[in-house]
């Protein structure tokens, strides 16, 4: 979810964010989650453009509203350098959605700062204006949200950040590195310690990444066959294992 993305972003890795439908039954629909990539002016639409786009992080993901985010001129993805003692920068996001929206929030590293409630009942553009006072290394973006039900769930839509970068240093909370650490260190843990690999031993300091994992599945043993895309080479009863 969101707080998985956010702690990424704390730890100084840019990420933009993209949106897909899982699709789990016939209860959703393809493409109601969906990801958005604003290409440069006067670049042709093309499929590579648009991979382009996303890597540059011009991305919101949307399950039908519309969101736009610049912090002092600079477009989602982008980068602004203040010096050591940070400074204000100004901060506008507009969104807008052929339903109604409730807000616009404005995210900074991860803990809202700022609120834009619709005006009136039914209200489809709103704006949002905020100085922001920026006196560490944060990231910034925006997200609204409205109370239509789409089949993808609730009509919203989250921007890609914009990265500020103070005294030349990036964003990190010191929490959000420890969690991510820790998450990685059982993760090897599990792979030193309890993983089911076929036919391999793992030893401290193995690259764990190259091995071809086992995982229980009901009464299952399955096999991830690494040479598929997406396939499963053979899954197996559980007898004794």
């Amino acid at each position: 979810g969101e707080k998985g993305y956010y702690r990424w972003l704390n730890v100084g890795q840019k990420l933009p964010i993209v949106g897909g439908t899982d699709k789990m039954s016939n209860g959703r629909i393809l493409g109601g989650s969906r990801t958005y990539a604003k290409l440069a002016d006067g670049e042709e639409f093309t499929f590579e453009n648009w991979c382009q786009a996303v890597r540059r992080g011009t991305t919101f993901a949307s399950t039908g509203a519309m969101i736009d985010l610049k912090v002092e001129g600079r477009e989602m993805g982008q980068q602004l350098d203040l010096p050591g003692n940070g400074g204000s920068v100004e901060v506008e996001v507009t969104a807008e959605s052929i339903w109604p929206l409730t807000a616009v929030q404005l995210i900074v590293n991860g803990v809202p700062v700022a609120r834009q409630d619709a005006g009136n009942e039914g209200e489809r553009k709103i704006t949002l204006r905020h100085k922001l006072e920026a006196g560490r290394s944060c990231w910034v973006a925006a997200r609204c949200w409205g109370p239509y039900m789409t089949d993808a769930g609730p009509v919203m839509a989250h921007s890609s950040p914009v990265y500020i970068d103070v005294g030349k240093r990036c964003a990190f909370e010191p929490t959000d590195g420890e969690y991510l650490l820790t998450h990685m260190e059982g993760g090897i843990t599990w792979a030193e310690r309890i993983g089911v690999f076929d036919g391999l031993s793992v030893e401290p300091g193995d690259d764990v990444t190259r091995l071809q994992p086992r995982f229980r599945c009901g009464p299952f043993l399955v096999d991830i066959d690494n040479q598929c895309t997406g396939g499963l080479a053979h899954a197996e009863r559980l007898g004794d294992i």
